[in-house]
């Protein structure tokens, strides 16, 4: 991950990021990308399909819920809803 990466994903969490930090952050940030590198290598065609999924359907059924608790907490509201930096180039 690049610096500018680095930088651009401080300013969308809105964080103060010195150098120091954006150095460490960098190190961290590539530590990760090299254990899914090593992962993407683990051959998985050999593991037998379990044949329980039962633990992979939720317990109930999930249902919209209106709430402003997130809004509540946030600066960045306008109109009720989320002011967000346009992210599409």
């Amino acid at each position: 991950m690049s610096a500018v990466d680095i930088k651009k994903i401080a300013q969308l969490a809105n964080m103060d990021l010195d150098a120091s930090l954006q150095k460490r952050l960098e190190a961290k940030f590539e530590t990760v990308k090299q254990y899914f590198d090593a992962l993407v290598l683990v051959d998985t065609s050999t593991l037998p399909t379990p044949k329980n999924q039962e633990h992979l359907v939720p317990f109930r059924e999930d249902e919209a819920q209106k709430s402003n608790l997130g809004i509540s907490f946030s600066p960045y509201v306008e109109g009720g809803y989320f002011r967000v930096p346009k992210v599409l180039e």
